[in-house]
C-alpha cells in the first residue's frame, strides 16, 4: 500500500481542508515531516489511519471522539479522504464523523464510511462491533488489520519496541495474521477436539464398564469373590466377564433347587391351615353362643318396662279433660273467630300507616324549615364578603407591578455577583502575570551574576596563561609595564571555562532578561485591565448595594438576593390569595341569586306539609275508635296468636297418638327379638356338638414350625433371585463394552499421543506447538533480514539470535530472541539492551519484518513506510548508519515517511512535508516541498 493523496477537513489541527500530494515523491525514496512542535506532523499518520480503519495510529490523538479540529465548528463534520495504489491498483476511502446524540449526551461519531474500488464501485466499510468483521473491506484490500499496519508499515510513536519486547504468545498473535499460519492453529484445535471426543468416549466405556462392575453381587464367602476381585483388580474385563456368567450359572441352579423345597411346605402348610380353621371355627361359635345367652337375659328384663309404657300412653290417649277429644273441641271454638282478626288488623294497619305519613311529613316539614334559616343566614354571610371583596382588582395589579421590580434588582444583583467574578478571575491573572515577572527577573538577575562569574573566570585564566610567558627584564603586551623578578604574576585557575562557555552563558542570560521584560509588559498590561474592572465596579457596587468595599460587595450582594427572594415569596403569596379571592368574588356573585330563589322554593313546600299533616292526624284517630270496638269480642292479640294456639291443640293432639302407637309397636317388635335369640342358641348348640375332639394347642405348634421354615426358604430364594437378576443384567449389559474396549483403549492413545506431539505438550520437552513451529521458520526469515540492517546500525556489535532452548517448559516457547554482541560474544535476552541499542534494535527488526512480508508468497505489498520519532537518540555514527539502511532499502520501490527534528536529517533529506502553525486563522497547514 503506498499513499497518493491525503485531503482532510476539521481533522486535529487542520480546520480547513488541507491536500497533501504523495506522488510529488514519486514510488520511492525518504522525506521528512517536520515543523512547528505540536504543530500536526504525527496527526498525517493519524489520519492515513483514520482513513483506512477509522481509528488513529496510536501517536498523536488517542481517542477518535477528540479527532474533530477545535479551530473548526462545531457542527462542522471531520472529514478525510486517502487516495493509495496497492498491487498497482487505485482505490479511495473516505471518513466522515460528525457530532450525533447517543442516550441524550451529544458525542462525535462516525457517519459515513465508503471506499471506491478500481472499477469505479463504492462500497460502505464495515463498522461492527464484531472484530473479524470490521473494516473488512480494507482489510481484504491491504491484507492487514489495523495493528499489524501500525507494526509493519506506519511505526508511530511507543510502538518500535512492541515486536522487539513480545514474548512467544504475543509474536504468535502477530505472525498469525500476517502470515496466515491460523490454520495450523485450527488444525491444532481440531485435533484438540478429535482427542477430547477420544478421550471422553474411552473415558465414558471405561467408566461405564466400572459401574456395571461395581454393581456385581458377590457375598466375601462366594468361592468365586476372590477370583472376581483380581480380575477387577489387573483391568482384566474379559475375565471379570466369565467369572460373572459362574456365578449367574451356579445362582440358577440353586434357584431351581429352592423352588423344589418351598413347594414342598406349602402343600404342608395348606393341610395344616384346614385344621387350624377347623379349630377356629369351634372357638367362634362358642363365644357366640355365650353372646346370645347373655343377650336373652337383658331382653327378658327389658320386656316388663315396654309393657308398663304401653299401658300410661293408652290412659293418656283416653282422658276427657287433657286427650284428644277434649283438645279438638277447643280447636273447633277459636278457629270460629279468625275472620274478626282480619277486620281489626286492616283497620289498626290503616292507622298506623296514617299517623306513619304525619310523622314522615313532620319531619320533612322541620328539614325544609332548619334549611329555610340556613339559606337566609348563608345568603347575609355572602352578600357581606361579597362587597368585602369588591377591590381586589386594585390590589392585583398593584402587586403584579411590585414584583416586576423586585425581579429587575434581582436581575441587575446577579450580574454585579457575575462581575466580581470576572474581576477575580483578572485579579488572579495580575497576580500571576507579576508572580511570573518576578521568577523570571530573578533568574535573569541569576543567570546575569553567573555570566559575569564566568567572564571572569575566562579573563582569569587568559591573564594566567599570559603570566606564565612573561620574561624578566620586558614589558607586558598587555599593561606595558616591565616585569621584575619580584613582581606579582597572575596565577590561572585549576576549572577555567572557554569562550564557549562565556558566550553560552551571556545569551542564557541574554534570553531570561528578553523573557523578564516580556512578562514585565504582560504583567502591566494584566494590572491596568485589573484596575479598570475594579472602578467600574466599584461604581455598580454603590449604586446597586450602596457603601460598600469590593471583598464584602458578594456576600452583601447575596444577603441581597435572599432579601429580595424572601420578599418576593410574600408578594407572590398575597398575589395568589387576591387571585382566590377574585375568582371567589365571582362565584359569589352568580351563587346568591340561585340562594334567595332555592330559599322561596322551601317556603311553599313547608306550608303545604303543614296541610297534609292535619289531614293525616284525623283520619288515623277515626281508625283507632274502630279497632277499639273489635277488641272487646277477641281472646287473642291476632289472628297470628290464634291460629299459633291452633296448632299447638292439634300438636298437642298428634303427640298423645304417636306416643302410644309407638309403645305398642316396641313391645310387639321386643317380642320377636326375643324368639328369635332363643333359635339361635338352639342352632349354636348342634353345631358345637359337632366338631368332636380338636387339640388347639399341638396345631399352634405346628403352624409355627412350618411358617418359620418358610420365611427362612422365601428370603434365601429372594435374595438369590435379585442377586441373579442383577447379575445376569450386568452381564448382559457388559458384553458390548467389554468386547468394544480394546479398540477403543488403541485409538485413544493414538489419538493422545498425536495431540500432544502437535500441540508442543510432550512431558519433557519444551512447549513447541504446530503453528509456533511453523511461525519459527518465518521468523528465522526475519531474523536473517533484521540482521542485515542491525549489523550496519550497530557498526557490526549486534546481532539478532533465537535461542536454542526456552528458559522453562511450563509456557509457551519457540519465539523468543536474544541479542549477540560480537565484541564479548555473549548472548543475552533483547531487554538488556540501552535505549539507544533498542531503538536501533527495534527498527532492524521491523524493517526485517517488512522485508520478510513482503517476499512471502502471496503475502502483503508494503510499497511505503512510516516512521515517528526515535531518531534523536542516536550517536551520528549509528544516526548515520540508519539513514543510509533507509535510504537503500527505500531506493527499492518503497517510498518512506520520517518525522524527525533530528538537524542532520533536516539537512540530508530535501524533500519534505512542512508542517506549520497557521497564527492568523488558528489551526495548521502543511505543504510538500521538493
Amino acid at each position: 500500500m503506498r499513499p497518493t493523496k491525503l485531503t482532510v477537513s476539521a481533522f486535529g489541527p487542520y480546520a480547513a481542508e488541507q491536500t497533501i500530494n504523495f506522488d510529488e515523491f514519486g514510488e520511492c525514496g525518504l522525506y521528512l515531516i517536520t515543523g512547528d512542535t505540536g504543530a500536526g506532523k504525527t496527526t498525517i499518520f493519524d489520519a492515513i489511519t483514520f482513513a483506512l480503519y477509522g481509528e488513529p495510529s496510536g501517536g498523536g490523538f488517542r481517542k477518535t471522539d477528540s479527532l474533530h479540529s477545535k479551530y473548526a465548528e462545531h457542527s462542522a463534520p471531520t472529514r478525510v479522504t486517502l487516495e493509495f495504489v496497492n498491487g498497482g491498483k487505485k482505490y479511495v476511502v473516505f471518513r466522515e464523523m460528525k457530532f450525533r446524540k447517543v442516550s441524550g449526551e451529544e458525542k462525535f461519531t462516525q457517519t459515513k464510511a465508503l471506499i471506491t474500488y478500481p472499477d469505479g464501485s463504492i462500497k460502505p466499510i464495515t463498522n461492527s462491533q464484531s472484530k473479524d468483521e470490521k473494516n473488512r473491506e480494507v482489510r481484504d484490500v491491504i491484507g492487514i488489520d489495523k495493528e499489524r499496519f501500525c507494526q509493519i508499515e506506519m511505526i508511530a510513536q511507543g510502538k518500535f519496541q512492541e515486536v522487539l519486547n513480545a514474548g512467544t504468545k504475543r509474536r504468535q498473535e502477530i505472525f498469525r495474521q500476517i502470515f496466515k499460519t491460523d490454520i495450523y492453529n485450527s488444525f491444532t484445535a481440531r485435533l484438540q477436539r478429535y482427542f477430547s471426543e477420544c478421550e471422553t468416549e474411552y473415558s465414558d466405556a471405561e467408566n461405564k464398564i466400572k459401574g456395571y462392575i461395581a454393581d456385581i453381587v458377590c457375598d466375601k464367602d462366594n468361592r468365586h469373590y476372590e477370583e472376581l476381585e483380581n480380575a477387577v483388580g489387573i483391568f482384566d474385563y474379559a475375565a471379570v466377564g466369565a467369572v460373572l456368567k459362574a456365578i449367574v450359572d451356579e445362582d440358577k441352579s440353586a434357584f431351581g433347587e429352592l423352588k423344589s423345597e418351598l413347594d414342598k411346605i406349602s402343600e404342608d402348610e395348606k393341610e395344616l391351615a384346614a385344621e387350624k380353621q377347623r379349630d377356629s371355627s369351634r372357638k367362634d361359635d362358642e363365644t357366640e353362643l355365650k353372646k346370645a345367652k347373655s343377650s336373652l337375659e337383658v331382653k327378658l328384663v327389658e320386656k316388663g318396662k315396654l309393657e308398663q309404657a304401653y299401658f300410661e300412653a293408652l290412659n293418656a290417649l283416653t282422658d276427657t279433660e287433657i286427650g284428644t277429644d277434649a283438645l279438638n273441641a277447643h280447636i273447633t271454638t277459636i278457629s270460629n273467630t279468625l275472620d274478626k282478626y282480619e277486620v281489626y288488623e286492616k283497620a289498626a294497619k290503616a292507622a298506623a300507616e296514617s299517623r306513619k305519613k304525619a310523622e314522615t311529613l313532620t319531619k320533612e316539614k322541620d328539614g325544609y324549615s332548619q334549611k329555610e334559616k340556613e339559606l337566609s343566614e348563608e345568603i347575609d354571610k355572602f352578600t357581606e364578603e361579597k362587597n368585602f371583596l369588591d377591590n381586589v382588582g386594585t390590589s392585583i395589579e398593584k402587586l403584579n407591578n411590585e414584583i416586576e421590580t423586585l425581579d429587575a434588582r434581582n436581575n441587575d444583583i446577579e450580574r454585579l455577583l457575575s462581575e466580581i467574578g470576572e474581576l477575580i478571575v483578572l485579579k488572579e491573572k495580575a497576580e500571576k502575570a507579576e508572580s511570573d515577572y518576578i521568577k523570571a527577573r530573578d533568574k535573569a538577575r541569576r543567570l546575569d551574576q553567573n555570566a559575569g562569574n564566568i567572564q571572569t573566570a575566562f579573563n582569569d585564566n587568559q591573564a594566567g596563561i599570559l603570566a606564565e610567558r612573561l620574561i624578566v627584564g620586558e614589558r607586558c603586551p598587555v599593561c606595558g609595564m616591565v616585569y621584575e623578578e619580584n613582581s606579582y604574576r597572575a596565577n590561572k585557575p585549576e576549572h577555567a571555562p572557554s569562550e564557549e562557555d562565556v558566550k553560552a552563558a551571556k545569551e542564557k542570560a541574554r534570553a531570561a532578561q528578553e523573557k523578564a521584560d516580556k512578562l514585565s509588559s504582560e504583567s502591566g498590561t494584566a494590572k491596568g485591565n485589573f484596575g479598570k474592572a475594579e472602578e467600574t465596579l466599584y461604581a455598580r457596587i454603590y449604586e446597586l448595594l450602596g457603601e460598600c468595599s469590593i471583598e464584602n460587595a458578594e456576600k452583601s450582594a447575596r444577603e441581597k438576593i435572599a432579601e429580595i427572594g424572601s420578599e418576593k415569596a410574600v408578594r407572590a403569596a398575597e398575589l395568589k390569595r387576591e387571585k382566590i379571592n377574585a375568582q371567589r368574588r365571582e362565584e359569589l356573585k352568580k351563587n346568591i341569586p340561585e340562594k334567595i330563589r332555592e330559599r322561596d322554593d322551601l317556603k311553599e313546600n313547608i306550608s303545604a306539609a303543614e296541610k297534609e299533616i292535619y289531614r293525616l292526624e284525623n283520619e288515623a284517630a277515626a281508625k283507632d275508635e274502630s279497632c277499639a270496638s273489635l277488641k272487646k269480642e277477641l281472646e287473642f292479640d291476632n289472628k297470628a296468636a290464634a291460629e299459633a294456639e291452633i296448632n299447638n291443640l292439634r300438636a298437642r293432639a298428634d303427640r298423645l297418638k304417636e306416643k302410644h302407637d309407638s309403645a305398642r309397636e316396641r313391645v310387639l317388635s321386643h317380642a320377636k327379638g326375643i324368639d328369635k335369640i332363643r333359635g339361635k342358641i338352639e342352632e349354636l348348640n348342634r353345631k358345637i356338638a359337632g366338631y368332636g375332639e380338636i387339640d388347639s394347642e399341638d396345631i399352634q405348634k405346628r403352624f409355627e414350625r412350618i411358617t418359620d421354615k418358610k420365611s427362612q426358604k422365601e428370603r434365601e430364594r429372594e435374595f438369590l433371585s435379585k442377586r441373579r437378576i442383577i447379575n445376569e443384567n450386568i452381564l448382559k449389559n457388559l458384553s458390548g463394552p467389554i468386547g468394544d474396549f480394546p479398540a477403543l483403549k488403541r485409538k485413544f492413545e493414538s489419538a493422545k499421543s498425536l495431540y500432544k506431539t502437535i500441540s508442543g505438550q510432550m512431558n519433557g520437552s519444551e512447549k513447541f506447538d504446530l503453528e509456533t513451529f511453523v511461525q519459527s521458520y518465518y521468523f528465522e526469515k526475519i531474523i536473517c533480514h533484521a540482521n542485515e540492517y542491525l549489523h550496519g546500525f550497530s557498526g557490526g556489535q549486534y546481532l539478532f539470535k533465537r535461542p536454542d532452548r526456552a528458559g522453562n517448559k511450563k509456557n509457551v516457547t519457540g519465539l523468543e530472541l536474544n541479542i549477540i554482541d560480537n565484541t564479548n560474544g555473549s548472548e543475552r535476552p533483547v531487554s538488556s539492551l540501552s535505549g539507544g541499542e533498542s531503538f536501533i534494535a527495534s527498527l532492524a527488526l521491523a524493517l526485517g519484518l517488512s522485508e520478510e512480508v513482503q517476499s512471502t508468497a502471496g503475502g502483503v505489498k508494503l510499497e511505503s513506510m512510516f516512521i515517528d520519532e526515535g531518531f534523536g537518540t542516536l550517536d551520528d555514527n549509528t544516526l548515520r548508519s540508519a539513514m543510509n539502511a533507509l535510504g537503500k532499502l527505500s531506493d527499492e520501490k518503497r517510498l518512506i515517511g520520517i518525522i524527525s527534528h533530528v538537524e542532520e536529517m533536516k539537512n540530508e533529506i530535501d524533500r519534505k512535508i512542512l508542517v506549520e502553525k497557521d497564527l492568523q486563522n488558528g489551526g495548521s497547514k502543511a505543504r510538500v516541498i521538493i
